[in-house]
């Protein structure tokens, strides 16, 4: 009895845990999500690693020598085009550039002559059963230097290749050579100084300030339009690889011809024109006109335009458009639902005023323009605001 219970208690146990099996494989993964990997050599490692790391994956960046450019992609693991988890570990191997030969080491060299370094004397080693010449006259395979007696360069023969050690010159200690890489600085239109910075590679740049007259500078790219952010000015940037830079800017002055606003009318639509002359002759590029004529006798138009918090100020110059009489005009501006300029007397002015307007964190600008004229009045009226403009810091 006994037994029976042990083996109904290890049956249920099994069934248990092949439905916790099952219920991993049918649900534990379902909520990971596969993306392409993208191809990332010939790339710089830093772009590249940004790039995916932005696409969700880790990065193992490793280093080998090449003939690449120092600080460019060699290969990459996964292959491009591969579908893989998020969050799967991308290997990089980054280019190091080509390896430097240092006085005393061993390379294996097939069945070719072999010139000595240092100014020593040349060895020549051939396929097995045939002549060895050496211009010292030495037995073969080796060669001896009169050099200050240094020692000699010997080749040892091993199957069809020899292995050469190369004894250092005698005139100089052996360097490692250090590789220079330029940073390139393109202003866009604007100016920069330096224009470029030529340093050793792995070496810690100041990128500089650029200044562009009218326009906000928004950081150091590695594309003209669009790219990578590398820095802003006064960041440090480590110089890998020998590349330009690109400068991007915004136009600190908007135009609200520019922006297309979200119009609604209490009686007439409001019209923008360009190349508008006002009642006193004066010309502007373009204007928000409130006007009316005819049957029209009070006119009330507005627009509203989503600034987003992007602008710092408003300005325009406001004039009556025509010399013919209303009763009042009236210009009233909003920043989020709050009123934050009037003028219920236009209709009073007798030339144009400029306005400036504080709308920095505003994310919505609505204007307001009104006119009201005497009932006899059948000639086009009311006035505008002449080249209103938003500025950025």
């Amino acid at each position: 009895m006994n037994m029976k219970k042990i083996l109904i208690v290890a049956v249920a146990l099994v069934c248990v845990a092949a439905l916790i099996f099952g219920g991993i494989k049918l649900f534990g993964n379902k909520d990971i999500e596969n993306v392409e990997v993208i191809n990332v050599t010939d790339r710089l490692a830093d772009e590249a690693t940004a790039e995916l790391e932005e696409m969700g994956f880790r990065v193992d960046r490793q280093e080998a020598f090449s003939d690449m450019t120092p600080g460019a992609v060699i290969r990459q693991d996964p292959e491009s085009g591969t579908s893989v988890p998020k969050g799967t570990t991308i290997i990089i191997v980054v280019s190091k550039g080509l390896e430097n030969i240092v006085a005393g080491a061993e390379i294996s060299v097939p069945n070719s002559e072999v010139v000595s370094l240092g100014g020593q004397s040349d060895t020549t080693t051939s396929a097995p059963g045939s002549k060895t010449s050496s211009n010292s006259g030495a037995p073969a395979n080796t060669s001896t230097s009169s050099n200050s007696g240094a020692p000699a360069n010997t080749s040892q023969k091993s199957g069809t290749s020899s292995t050469t050690t190369f004894s250092a010159p005698t005139s100089s200690t052996p360097t490692t050579n250090v590789n220079n890489v330029t940073i390139t600085y393109n202003a866009m239109k604007g100016n920069v100084s330096p224009a470029s910075h030529t340093v050793a590679q792995g070496s810690n740049i100041t990128l500089p300030t650029p200044n562009r007259s009218g326009y906000r500078f928004d950081g150091w790219f590695n594309g003209e339009i669009g790219g990578i952010r590398i820095g802003g000015a006064g960041d440090s940037y480590k110089a890998m690889a020998t590349t330009t830079l690109f400068a991007q800017w915004t136009n600190k002055t908007t135009s609200l011809l520019d922006l297309t606003p979200r119009r609604f009318a209490l009686s007439a639509l409001p019209v923008i024109k360009t190349d508008v002359q006002d009642a006193f002759g004066n010309k502007y590029d373009y204007a928000l006109l409130c006007t009316a004529s005819g049957e029209f006798r009070n006119v009330n138009v507005s627009c509203i335009y989503d600034l987003d918090s992007k602008y710092n100020t408003f300005s325009a110059t406001i004039v009556k458009y025509t010399n013919i009489k209303s009763n009042q005009q009236t210009l009233t501006i909003f920043g989020d639902n709050k009123p934050i300029y009037q003028n219920i007397k236009i209709h009073e002015t007798t030339g144009a005023y400029n306005i400036s307007i504080d709308v920095t964190n505003i994310k919505e600008l609505r204007v307001e323009m009104m006119d009201q004229c005497p009932g006899e009045n059948n000639e086009e009226r009311g006035f505008i605001i002449a080249n209103p403009k938003l500025l950025l810091n």
